[in-house]
């Protein structure tokens, strides 16, 4: 080869590269999606440990989904805090949109490499 690099060299990077697609691939199988607040003290300071769980998502690769929502009880009726569930819903999206651009890129990497 031209470059300096010899077959070995190829096929040893094209393995390194087709294990971290793999491992890639499966990191995006499933998207978990929390949302947490925290309380600031008087002076505007966080414990970011003390976050607590505003709501959850898992998203499979397969399409099934899980959302947990904490509420509230007043009276006999079930709360929902809207605004912090609406922040969710936009955190959900942007993971989403995120996953769709991160698979696009495998599918264009993997094109490449079937290509060569």
């Amino acid at each position: 080869m031209s470059n300096g690099t010899t077959p070995t060299d190829l096929t040893t990077a094209l393995k390194k590269a087709g294990e971290e697609l793999a491992k890639q691939i499966s990191d995006a199988s499933e998207l978990q999606i929390e949302t947490k607040w925290v309380m600031a003290d008087e002076n505007g300071d966080v414990d970011w440990k003390t976050a607590k769980p505003v709501a959850r998502t898992v998203i499979n690769l397969d399409g099934d989904s899980e959302l947990i929502i904490p509420m509230t009880k007043e009276g006999g009726t079930l709360i929902v805090r809207q605004d912090l569930l609406a922040l969710h819903e936009t955190n959900v999206a942007n993971a989403r949109a995120y996953r769709e651009k991160l698979y696009d890129m495998i599918y264009n990497v993997a094109r490449e490499l079937r290509g060569r």
